[in-house]
């Protein structure tokens, strides 16, 4: 081999390189670009910055001169086969193509909301603490492994948020790692194959959905969800869905209607500093019923130091199908005995 023959390979290396750069996202099935789309470089890449971005003319890619935060909303696709920073507050009304070994991470307390008109198609979403994004549009995913990742925060005043209000389609994970808030809208759902993963405290899910759970997260894979805390807010009758995991930290009835249960609820029965509820807790708000059907809520010990709280807020509601059942107190209580409701007694605490 000789130096022209290597010389003429390191020629094509280079060539197939700025192709990778310029041409993977649209090998993948993704539109030809239009006049006013941007394209991510190479380098440290911030929409508050036009450093590293490509604007196209209609006809070819051009340095970009204007950052994308100051297009806000930006009706334009995005493409991206790099990591990319949402540095400041954006909305985006295009389709973003993240794609290869893309991802995009939100960070400086921003919040990026994928409009009505958005089609974000996912390879790696990192939501840092004190970040938001919310999805007013459709999110797909652009791999078997596209994965929305919510990093750990120190407590919930700092925790990074979901907001879905559409549709999340993911073939990998959502991953809510400790004290992370993750919302759904009333119309909204995560599905596809992939999975949900929690830490082991933290979480948090307030669900609008009618169908409760089942109808917010009905992806097929696992729901390894660990002692996490759930909010009921809709604005018509609810069910918490038979696919609740359990046990949970705590329950919060707050639609201004009523919640039936679809399954017994276990609670855990130890206190978690940082949390909106540090005790694990059912609370009913004012003007809000619950109603516990035929169901059982318990603790997940019998241990005298086991702790949890069931509240019934001042012009709150208790309904229950259970013929026998009285009031044995009133105040904060401690979940011992271990059985809140039962065929043999239903206890009421106000």
């Amino acid at each position: 081999m000789n130096i022209l023959t290597l010389d003429v390979k390191k020629r094509l290396l280079i060539i197939l390189a700025m192709l990778s750069l310029f041409g993977l996202v649209f090998a993948q099935g993704t539109p030809r670009p239009q006049a006013g789309d941007y394209q991510a470089g190479m380098g440290f890449i911030t929409i508050t910055s036009a450093a590293g971005w490509y604007i196209h003319n209609g006809t070819s890619w051009q340095t970009a001169s204007v950052p994308l935060s100051q297009q806000a909303p930006f009706y334009g696709n995005i493409y991206s086969a790099q990591p990319i920073y949402i540095d400041a507050d954006f909305t985006h009304m295009g389709s973003f193509y993240n794609t290869g070994s893309g991802s995009v991470e939100v960070i400086d307390n921003s919040t990026f909301t994928i409009g009505s008109t958005s089609n974000f198609r996912l390879n790696e979403l990192y939501i840092n603490p004190g970040t938001k994004v919310v999805n007013n549009g459709t999110i797909s995913s652009s791999s078997t492994y596209a994965t929305i990742t919510m990093l750990s925060a120190t407590n919930m005043n700092e925790a990074p948020v979901l907001e879905n209000n559409k549709n999340i389609q993911l073939a990998g994970e959502l991953n809510v790692t400790n004290y992370g808030k993750v919302i759904s809208g009333p119309l909204a759902k995560i599905d596809g194959v992939g999975r949900i993963n929690t830490g082991n405290y933290g979480a948090e899910f307030t669900i609008a959905n009618p169908g409760g759970y089942n109808t917010a997260f009905p992806i097929s894979g696992a729901h390894n969800v660990r002692n996490a805390s759930f909010i009921f807010n809709g604005t018509v009758d609810q069910v918490t869905g038979d696919k609740l995991p359990t046990p949970i930290h705590s329950l919060t009835v707050d639609n201004g209607n009523k919640l039936t249960l679809s399954k017994n609820i276990t609670m855990t029965s130890e206190a978690v500093t940082g949390l909106t509820n540090p005790t694990p807790t059912v609370l009913v708000k004012d003007g809000n019923t619950l109603d516990v059907a035929h169901f059982i809520i318990s603790s997940n010990s019998d241990e005298p130091n086991a702790v949890a709280t069931f509240t019934l807020s001042a012009g709150a509601t208790l309904a229950t199908s259970h013929v026998d059942w009285h009031i044995l107190g009133k105040g904060r209580h401690k979940s011992h005995p271990k059985r809140f409701y039962s065929n043999e007694h239903c206890q009421l605490f106000q």
